[in-house]
Order: C-alpha cells, then structure tokens, then sequence
C-alpha cells in the first residue's frame, strides 16, 4: 500500500512539470544554421540536456529563464554585471513540481539571496543557497541580526 502511494506521489509530480514547447538544442541549430543572421542576434546557451540555462543574453542584458526558455520575473541586468538566475531556476523547477515545503529567498536578479531560510532557522548562504559554514544558524524571527 506504501508503495502505491508513493508511486502515485511521484506520478502527480511528474505530470505536473511543464513541457516545453522548444528546445534550446533546436533554437540553437536554427540561429546557428541562419544564411542571413541578423546582427547581434545570438545563439541561446544550452544546458547538457537540451534545455534552456537559467541566465540569457540579448544585446547588452542578461535575463533568468525557466527550461524551457521562457522569461522569469526578475529584473534583467547588464550582461557584463555578476549574476547566474540559479536561485530563479531552482524556484521555477521546484514550483513546477506542485509540492510546497521548501524556501527560497532569491534577490531581484534571480541569484540566491545572503540569506536563505530552511523550517524555522536561518543562515547566511553561499552563491548556491548553501549555509556557509562559518556561520551559525538563527531562528527565522532573528534573521535580521545575521551579518552576511
């Protein structure tokens, strides 16, 4: 019984992620495979596995996309500016799950925000949303004393 309910957990899961309509992989052969390119249009950047990285360029900014290479609400920044859009990805991909439980603080840009939170503590991250090691974990309502 255990097993079946598990199994139908995994299952809702995996029918609620979102299907792309396109692949960065074929947006890319397209851009790549253009006799006339227009100036200044670039190629995506492509994860491993054909979808979309989380950060995009088009002329001077960069942008946080989901897989599928649809925009994130999140500010663009120059591209030449410092950010990766990971805490974005990570949030869209887990939202795109359908389940609830886990936090993420993420800054206007789409990175992982100093501080992250996880149940009722919280600690200063590193760039991934990892708690950096040096630091000591406070209560969520004494977050605001963390030095970061």
């Amino acid at each position: 019984m255990k097993v079946l309910v598990v199994l139908a957990c995994v299952l809702v899961a995996a029918s609620a992620v979102k299907l792309c309509q396109k692949q960065c992989s074929d947006e890319l052969l397209k851009v790549q495979n253009m006799v006339n390119r227009p100036l200044g249009l670039e190629a995506p950047k492509c994860n491993d596995d054909g979808t979309f990285a989380a950060k995009q360029v088009r002329g001077s900014m960069s942008y946080c996309v989901d897989a599928c290479g649809d925009m994130l609400n999140y500010d663009m920044r120059h591209r030449w500016e410092d950010h990766d859009c990971q805490c974005a990805r990570d949030l869209d991909d887990y939202q795109q799950l359908g389940i609830v439980g886990k936090m993420y603080n993420c800054d206007k840009y789409g990175n992982y925000d100093k501080i992250q939170c996880s149940g009722s503590v919280c600690f200063c991250a590193d760039r991934t949303g990892k708690m950096l090691q040096a630091t000591q974990p406070v209560g969520i309502w004494e977050q605001h004393k963390l030095n970061c």
